[in-house]
C-alpha cells in the first residue's frame, strides 16, 4: 500500500465511514426522487395538497422515539396510504433499496 508523507487521512478508522456518508447526502440530494403510478398521479398531487401536516410530524415523532405506529384517526389514515402510494427512488445514491434493486436485476 502506498503511504503518502500526510498519513492523517489514511490512518484514520473514521474518514472512510465518514467520506461514504458524505457522498451518500449528495447523491441523495441530487438524484432522489418520488415516483407514483400515472393513473393516480393527479389523486396524489391533492393528497400532497390536502394532507394535515401535524398529524405528518406526529406520526414521524413516534417513528422517531420506536414506538409501534398505527392508523388510527381518518387523517392518519390518508397519511399511510400517501406513504403507500408514492415510491422513493435513488438508483444513483449508493446503498440505497433502489440501488441494491438495480444491482440485483443486473446480476
Amino acid at each position: 500500500m502506498l503511504m503518502y508523507y500526510d498519513k492523517r487521512f489514511q490512518l484514520d478508522e473514521t474518514f472512510a465511514l465518514i467520506a461514504f456518508n458524505h457522498e451518500q447526502i449528495k447523491a441523495a440530494t441530487t438524484s432522489g426522487f418520488l415516483m407514483t403510478k400515472r393513473n393516480i398521479f393527479s389523486s396524489i398531487i391533492n393528497r400532497i395538497f390536502s394532507l394535515n401536516l401535524d398529524t405528518l410530524n406526529e406520526i414521524v415523532n413516534r417513528l422517531h422515539s420506536g414506538l409501534m405506529v398505527s392508523s388510527v384517526t381518518e387523517s392518519e389514515k390518508e397519511c399511510f396510504q400517501l406513504m403507500q402510494d408514492l415510491d422513493i427512488i435513488g438508483r444513483d445514491v449508493n446503498g440505497s433499496l433502489t440501488s441494491k434493486c438495480h444491482m440485483h436485476n443486473e446480476i
